[in-house]
């Protein structure tokens, strides 16, 4: 894994760029959760970082970058996650990221989360009818139409983890709050 944790540093490092950052850590964590070389909580905790990436490049004018639904729904997913992490503080944030990400969102059509983002970002445990929604999604996802998303079930964590789910069932996932020494290095290193 240390020869791994170099070349994602090394991929990550060789660009000032933080969109093509976030593209790039994005490759990286597809490719170690389909091989099941880091766990669901690693991973959500690897996509933070692919967050701040990507939100740099939409706030930060040298960037120039732009904010697209599927940025609103990664934000969402997010945290999702986090409450089901039970990390507070952190769907907080979250939040006021995918606020700001709504009104800085270049694409106005009609959509199935977007339509009324702010409650699904405002999602606490108890929005059962909310997270129903999005369950039924995931649920239905290859009988849907190309046409209305893209689809929460797009972005991270994708099919390997339904944080709606496991809000609706209440299970306490804090035994899944598990980190390696590798993993807890890159994220250092991704920090410095």
């Amino acid at each position: 894994m240390k020869k791994d944790i170099d070349q994602i540093l090394q991929d990550v490092r060789n660009t000032d760029n933080p969109v093509i950052k976030a593209i790039r850590l994005s490759v990286h964590l597809s490719k170690m959760l389909k091989e099941n070389e880091i766990n669901i909580y690693e991973a959500y905790l690897l996509h933070g970082e692919i967050i701040n990436y990507r939100r740099e490049g939409y706030i930060l004018p040298a960037w120039n970058g732009t904010v697209q639904i599927s940025t609103c729904l990664a934000i969402l997913n997010q945290r999702l996650l986090a409450l089901t992490f039970k990390d507070d503080k952190y769907a907080d944030l979250l939040k006021e990221f995918g606020i700001e990400a709504l009104h800085l969102c270049k694409e106005k059509r009609a959509h199935y989360v977007m339509d009324s983002y702010i409650e699904f970002i405002n999602i606490k445990d108890q929005s059962n009818n909310l997270l129903q929604k999005l369950c039924s999604i995931r649920e239905n996802y290859n009988s849907l139409s190309d046409d209305e998303g893209p689809y929460h079930v797009e972005e991270f964590p994708y099919h390997y983890y339904e944080p709606e789910k496991i809000l609706l069932d209440t299970k306490d996932m804090q035994n899944e709050k598990s980190i390696s020494a590798d993993i807890e290095t890159l994220l250092i290193e991704l920090n410095t």
